[in-house]
């Protein structure tokens, strides 16, 4: 199916969706209110919310879809950032059409996108589930943590390379990821979430168990200081809280896949309790 015609606001189904010359691909299952629209990390597609979006499914309306330049949806102009790929979210539901209120579920990078749709369309979300969602000053944050050039071991410069010289021109979606830091931030300034409910999922494991090679001080800094931001994302509504997966590294979707689903299915109980 290659029609927008083809996707319903409310059943099993799938195809591409034009979003203005271009199409992006969109998976949906179940039926019910509030939707539950699920945003993958940097570099993610829509089948790694297939078990997630599967189980939510059988409670309500539930879908997954691939970003520009991912699976099976076309190509898009690089670099981008979290702004464009809103937008694009945006012109996906409507021209779909997927019907809200909608509950958004960003993971990592996607944390970042479903924040800017939520500034620009907040009367149509109705919650949010933020899964170890990048934080807008977590990369100033953990650079400033680290020892300086001259002090630090192979990791501590690997980590360093990572966070100040990632390169849109080498990521697979071309993400600007400074640009769209920036877009973030100044998008809070002026519009925050109110008291829409808001839970925010973090990683409870140590960022040693992705690099061992850290020293253990060290570690135990970054590991705090990416609690401070997480626990900063709870404060963007007045109605937010701040859980732990105890058993997860960064991908909770993968580690922890019904804690994620009893976490969205708690959105959505509290959502049609006030519809």
């Amino acid at each position: 199916m290659n029609t927008a015609q083809s996707i319903s606001a409310d059943s099993d189904c799938s195809g591409l969706v034009d979003v203005g010359g271009r199409r992006l691909y969109i998976e949906c299952r179940g039926n019910g209110e509030p939707t539950v629209v699920m945003e993958a990390g940097s570099g993610g597609i829509n089948d790694t919310w297939s078990s997630v979006r599967d189980t939510v499914a059988t409670f309500t309306h539930a879908c997954a879809y691939d970003r520009a330049n991912r699976g099976r949806s076309d190509p898009a102009p690089k670099p981008r950032t979290a702004n464009d790929m809103a937008a694009d979210l945006a012109a996906l539901l409507a021209n779909a059409p997927v019907a809200g209120p909608y509950v958004l579920v960003g993971h990592s990078f996607g944390g970042l996108v479903v924040r800017l749709f939520a500034a620009h369309h907040l009367h149509d979300v109705a919650g949010m589930v933020l899964i170890d969602s990048t934080h807008p000053d977590q990369i100033a944050r953990s650079a400033s943590i680290l020892p300086p050039p001259d002090e630090e071991t192979d990791a501590v410069r690997q980590l360093r390379e990572w966070l100040t010289t990632i390169d849109s021109g080498t990521h697979p979606e071309g993400i600007n990821f400074e640009a769209s830091l920036r877009e973030v931030k100044e998008a809070s300034v002026v519009r925050g979430l109110g008291s829409t409910p808001v839970v925010v999922l973090s990683r409870g494991t140590s960022i040693r168990c992705d690099c061992p090679a850290l020293p253990s001080d060290l570690a135990a800094k970054l590991d705090a200081a990416w609690l401070d931001v997480q626990r900063d994302l709870a404060h963007l509504s007045t109605n937010g809280v701040h859980q732990i997966a105890t058993k997860s590294g960064h991908n909770i979707p993968g580690d922890e896949p019904g804690l994620v689903v009893e976490t969205i299915r708690r959105i959505v109980n509290t959502v049609r309790a006030q519809l």
